[in-house]
């Protein structure tokens, strides 16, 4: 077709991998009921009433229907283990397949009006054998999925040349991805129908369509994760304007976006979890805990029942819309000027289920706040188990305050960025440049916290039973227990302020020659109002010290200190007196969303690049920086200290020193013509590669079970205890595999100090990162248009160590020792025809 250009490829991938897991799996004996040491089969009491004999069939009347079935539909289909423990050792098959096309066709209606589509499609079809996510036990065939990550995105684009000044462009976008995944091993319904036929009633209906997970049954749990959904959208429509006037180029924008993210198994057990009972009391002295949890197992003796009511799902959305207006201004032949502002609106997301709920500190009533124990738990009836939570004002519920701020809270309508740039040939030839620039640019908080803490964590909208003690054949028969203990809330503070950057910039650009370009500049930016976690109900340092607390549950109840000058809370169970005194009574951790944190960050980087003949090349970049922050990261930890973030200002978690890149083509200089057969074969190579070497990360030691201060983070909280600091880790480091850091260069705070550990964030310098990467490839020409290439590449070429994470707590066996590696030497064959 004339004036049509069309372009389409394909990639094709198929890998198979068959890694080996270990798992731990009952014996033949054990299948049949038949035990090698003697077990309890008595009513599940302490000292045991009735004892089956080692070697003897445990009667078939007492084995529970269910738990039969779960030994016919799985674990008679298991491989029997090893040895007499139960070990099994199996190479579970894994596929990892990957396909994407790609088509753009361009064109041109007019000499004033063109137009472009381009389409992508992936698609990912995987097998894991342990399950997504790696959540199954490591049986094989038990937690087996299958999933598929496919995408899609349709990008259009209209250019229409109104008059030589006047140029408009229209455009838009649709993309789409998915994380569908299904159970396709033994759990699933349609694969264990006699464990579905036996099934008993349950309080909620399963929708997940398997089978309920099965814990503590003195083998590796019957677990899987799934069936999943995650699929998002984002549709995006702009029109933008460019004009000039005289030496002015201006250019003015819209754009508009819409965003949809949909996720479920965002926690709970829908599909029914048996935990079951302890061995301890019941079985034989000198027995195996293993064969009494098993004789429980098929007796249907439980301890605990769970079901959720449904299958957690967040339904997310939210639009923006954006607008910018800009002048480029050749101010002199070799001085040009920009300047411009960008307008941003960043809609909040919503939950189309209506289940997002959100913890605002301003709502919560001390007055309604439940009276806590001495155990840590809440008195039952003497609070609202809701005090201080927002719900959606579409829906209500009883106790919570329905949100101020109506379906969703106001967007920020301030968020305007103004953006300044300068370019200048201070020679006239040409051949160099300097420049310089600072803007603003507004970020738009992700989906992650609203969807994992505001829809999964939050009450009230998911419920739980949980029944103990249970039956595997009729739990409902058990008694329903009422969870007292402090519950977790998150909430976003509703004094969100639109995170946003400052960046700067000057740098100096210069060609020597022809085929030599080289490039030094200063770079750096300032984050301002971004987003972090902190745990809102920790404690002052101290705090606890001058407190009295309930120090038992009797009647009437004994009063002392919270915490004894010297004592330090070794657990979580310790720190259970703390609840009565947090500044949420009635809630264990409070994980507020806040824009309170702030970065720096400043770099030298420097770029050379030198093109040969016949389309060689060398580049290299190089740049030193340095990257300091309070915020660890955005939505997983805390700071250690709520009330003290000074402390917390060091390295950022991706902060790299030194980063040096290396890339290259050379073109082998024979037979290039290929005007006849000999060099159609011998000619057309090529050699390429990157190599690069950048320094370690920052790490910090950790501590656990360690909190003189009283902070109350030793449960829960996403808060985490650093230790003291003694001297400089790094001086003298071993940098082995078995200890890397100097590990005597930290230790918790000294006995009868009451204070957090004075270690700094991230420290340690962490290993550094060397690797080479090289393709052959083989050109082959067929006419002007078509060609069949080759390609050999191999992935860190000289197979070098390189070292990733460390143990970093101060209390592991491990501690100090390198923990993972990068990718050891990987090849790949791959061929491509373009025409």
């Amino acid at each position: 077709m004339k004036d049509t250009f069309f372009f389409f490829s394909e990639e094709l991938r198929r890998v198979i991998t068959y890694p080996t897991f270990n798992s731990t799996v009952p014996t033949a004996g054990l299948r049949q009921g038949i035990f090698p040491q003697p077990v309890c089969i008595g009513p599940v009491a302490n000292p045991c009433s009735t004892i089956l004999p080692a070697g003897t069939p445990l009667p078939q009347n007492l084995i529970s229907p269910l738990a039969a079935s779960y030994v016919q539909d799985i674990y008679n289909r298991l491989p029997l283990p090893a040895d007499a423990a139960g070990n099994l050792f199996f190479p579970a098959r894994g596929v990892f397949n990957f396909t994407q096309e790609l088509v753009r066709i361009d064109h041109k209606f007019s000499d004033s009006l063109s137009a472009y589509y381009r389409f992508e499609n992936d698609s990912i079809p995987t097998i894991e054998p342990i399950g997504l996510f790696g959540q199954g036990g490591g049986q094989p065939f038990v937690s087996t999925t299958q999933s598929n990550s496919p995408g899609r995105t349709h990008v259009g684009r209209a250019t229409w040349v109104q008059t030589p000044t006047t140029v408009w462009e229209f455009g838009g976008s649709y993309s789409f991805g998915d994380v569908p995944s299904k159970v396709i091993g033994l759990l699933n319904n349609s694969n264990s129908p006699d464990v579905v036929s036996h099934l008993p009633a349950f309080p909620f209906v399963v929708t997940r369509g398997r089978v309920p997970t099965i814990t503590g049954n003195g083998f590796t749990a019957l677990q899987t994760f799934g069936p999943y959904s995650d699929f998002s959208y984002n549709k995006s429509a702009f029109a933008t304007l460019s004009k000039v006037f005289g030496t002015h180029t201006t250019k003015y924008g819209l754009n508009f976006a819409r965003i949809r993210k949909h996720e479920n198994s965002l926690g709970g057990f829908n599909e029914a979890r048996y935990s079951a009972v302890s061995s301890a009391p019941t079985r034989p002295s000198g027995t195996s805990t293993t064969n009494q949890l098993w004789a429980n197992f098929l007796l249907g003796n439980f301890q605990v029942f769970t079901q959720n009511q449904f299958d957690l799902t967040a339904d997310l959305s939210s639009s923006s819309v954006e607008a910018f207006a800009q002048d480029e201004w050749r101010y002199r032949p070799n001085i040009t000027l920009y300047y411009g502002v960008r307008f941003s609106r960043f809609g909040q997301p919503t939950d189309r289920n209506g289940r997002m709920t959100s913890f605002n500190p301003a709502f919560y009533d001390p007055n309604q706040a439940f009276q806590v124990l001495a155990n840590g738990n809440r008195v039952a009836g003497t609070g609202n188990p809701l005090n201080g939570i927002t719900v959606n004002s579409q829906v209500s519920a009883a106790g919570a305050t329905v949100s101020p701020f109506g379906k969703a809270v106001a967007p920020t309508r301030n968020n305007f960025a103004p953006r300044v740039g300068i370019a200048w040939d201070p020679f006239k030839k040409g051949t160099t440049s300097v420049r310089a620039g600072y803007g603003i640019y507004f970020d738009q908080l992700s989906f992650s916290f609203a969807e994992t803490d505001l829809v999964a964590r939050n009450p009230p909208f998911q419920q739980q039973l949980v029944i103990n003690p249970a039956t595997l054949d009729n739990p409902l028969a058990g008694n329903t227990t009422t969870n007292l203990s402090v519950q977790d809330v998150s909430g976003i503070d509703p004094h969100f302020k639109t995170p946003y950057v400052q960046s700067w910039s000057l740098d100096f650009q210069h060609q020597l020659g022809a085929k030599t370009l080289v490039t030094a500049g200063y770079f750096g930016s300032r984050g301002v109002h971004l987003s972090g976690l902190i745990d809102a109900n920790l404690l002052p340092p101290g705090f606890a010290l001058t407190q009295t607390c309930r120090t038992n549950n009797t009647n009437p109840p004994t009063f002392g200190p919270c915490q004894t000058p010297g004592q330090v809370f070794t657990s979580s169970t310790q720190e259970l007196i703390l609840n009565q005194i947090r500044p949420f009574r009635g809630y264990g951790a409070v994980r507020l969303l806040q824009t309170r944190f702030n970065s720096n960050y400043h770099s030298l980087q420097v770029t050379a690049q030198r093109r040969f003949s016949q389309n060689s090349q060398i580049s290299l970049a190089y740049t030193w920086s340095k990257n300091l922050t309070n915020s660890q990261n955005e939505f997983a930890t805390a700071p250690q200290n709520t009330y003290n973030l000074h402390d917390e200002y060091a390295r950022a978690n991706l902060d790299r020193r030194h980063v040096l890149s290396v890339n290259y083509i050379y073109e082998l200089p024979f037979f290039r013509g290929e005007r006849n057969l000999k060099e159609k074969v011998l000619g057309g190579w090529q050699i390429s590669g990157i190599t690069y070497y950048f320094t370690g990360l920052g790490f910090s030691a950790t501590t656990s079970s360690n909190d003189p201060a009283g902070l109350g983070l030793l449960g829960s909280s996403p808060s985490g205890a650093r230790p003291d600091m003694i001297c400089d880790p790094n001086q003298g480091a071993p940098h082995t595999f078995a200890q890397w850091f100097n590990t005597a260069c930290f230790a918790n705070p000294p006995a009868g100090v009451n204070r957090v550990g004075n270690e700094s964030r991230n420290v340690i310098h962490g290993p550094s990162t060397t690797r080479f990467d090289a393709t052959l490839s083989k050109n082959i020409r067929f006419g002007e248009s078509k060609a069949l290439q080759l390609r050999w590449e191999v992935f860190n070429v000289l197979n070098h160590t390189n070292f990733t994470t460390l143990s970093l707590n101060i209390t592991a066996s491990n501690y100090g020792s390198v923990t993972g590696v990068r990718d050891p030497r990987t090849m790949q064959l791959g061929m491509k025809f373009i025409f």
